[in-house]
């Protein structure tokens, strides 16, 4: 998917907190592609250095999804159906990135993300195990050399990639994955408070109905949020009261873009306000008919051009997550609406968040 030539410039924008300037003037292009637990997503950015500043230019910014964390067995085996998928995407992007855009070999970086095998999270035996399948399987295939980065890191870089500068200290930054739940302060510079739960939108639904086998999905994923997903949620969170304190609550992820496209179709901005209210009714909507889409009456919105664009939004939404899969995904932003007091405080939904943390690593690689 390609960014239009607004997203691509905000996304740019959000680098300006950490490159470091070099005194001569060049330009450098680099590429990075991360292995998330949904998919493979790709950048490249070209980096002009100039004695005082910087320009950051997104040259490509693409997905695929390949949902190689839903085949991820107890021992930390990916599946290999799954596993073929993801090095086939990451290999065609890597191709790409050095034929088409010309990234030097030694500017581009294969990166997985912390919520890849989040289901095996507390046996870290078969998250090694299943790393270093993966990280095998995609240097056979590119010959590049990869690295899996932790919850903590992946929240970090989320901050500085999503987060603009001037709210950083107000703002609270979470992310809701497949694989796992993740964010975090800023407190001073290259100083965070973080935490991360193992509990995402495929992660959670499993834990949720394993633990109410009996119970009919809305009430098992209920039942989940009261006794997994918030008592995991205060547990990451305790003794770091800052998390608490923002008044500005930043929320990127797949479950949030669903949310926001849903009940805000007409919203096409880089940042989208949500409530604790739209959070209520969108999953009052889901569990009323947990095997349907929600409605949307598009027929408000009387731009034509924004209509489309709703219309081709919610389409990708849908080809994206299972009803099921955006239900677990209300549940958690349910239980992030109450922690972080979304009835006071207000949230923004970061449109671009879903390249915000490799962009973020990209750029420091570059800096």
């Amino acid at each position: 998917m390609r960014l239009s030539s607004a997203r691509i410039v905000a996304c740019a924008a959000c680098l300006g907190a950490f490159l470091l300037a070099p005194a001569p003037a060049r330009a450098d292009l680099h590429g990075g592609v991360e292995i998330g637990a949904k998919g493979v997503k790709a950048t490249v950015i070209d980096v002009t250095h100039n004695k005082a500043t910087f320009d950051v230019k997104v040259l490509l910014a693409g997905t695929q999804n390949t949902t190689l964390s839903g085949a991820i067995a107890d021992s930390g085996k990916p599946d290999e159906k799954a596993l073929n998928e993801t090095v086939k995407a990451v290999a065609s992007y890597v191709e790409q990135m050095q034929k088409k855009h010309k990234v030097p070999r030694e500017n581009l970086y294969v990166v997985g993300s912390s919520g890849v095998f989040a289901s095996v999270a507390r046996n870290k035996e078969a998250v090694a195990a299943g790393q270093k399948a993966v990280a095998e399987a995609v240097q056979k295939a590119t010959g590049h050399k990869m690295e899996f980065i932790s919850a903590e890191q992946e929240a970090e870089l989320s901050i500085v990639g999503i987060v603009p500068k001037a709210y950083r200290d107000q703002a609270v930054l979470i992310d809701i994955g497949s694989g796992n739940t993740k964010g975090g302060v800023q407190l001073a510079p290259r100083k965070y408070a973080l935490f991360a739960v193992p509990y995402g939108t495929v992660t959670f639904a499993a834990a949720a109905k394993k633990k109410y086998v009996d119970e009919p999905l809305p009430r098992a994923l209920a039942g989940g949020r009261k006794d997994v997903l918030t008592p995991a949620l205060r547990a990451a969170m305790k003794d770091k009261p800052e998390l608490l304190k923002r008044r500005r609550v930043y929320l990127s992820g797949g479950a949030v873009w669903a949310m926001a496209t849903f009940m805000k179709p007409a919203d096409r901005g880089s940042y989208t306000v949500l409530t604790a209210a739209d959070v209520k009714a969108y999953r009052k909507a889901l569990a009323g008919s947990p095997k349907e889409y929600p409605t949307v009456d598009l027929t408000k919105i009387k731009d034509g051009e924004v209509r489309a664009a709703a219309e081709k939004e919610l389409g990708r939404v849908k080809k994206t997550f299972t009803p099921e899969q955006l239900l677990s995904g209300a549940e958690i932003l349910t239980a992030i609406a109450d922690e972080f007091d979304l009835e006071n405080n207000r949230a923004y939904f970061a449109r671009n968040g879903y390249l915000g943390w490799i962009l973020a690593y990209v750029a420091r690689k570059s800096a």
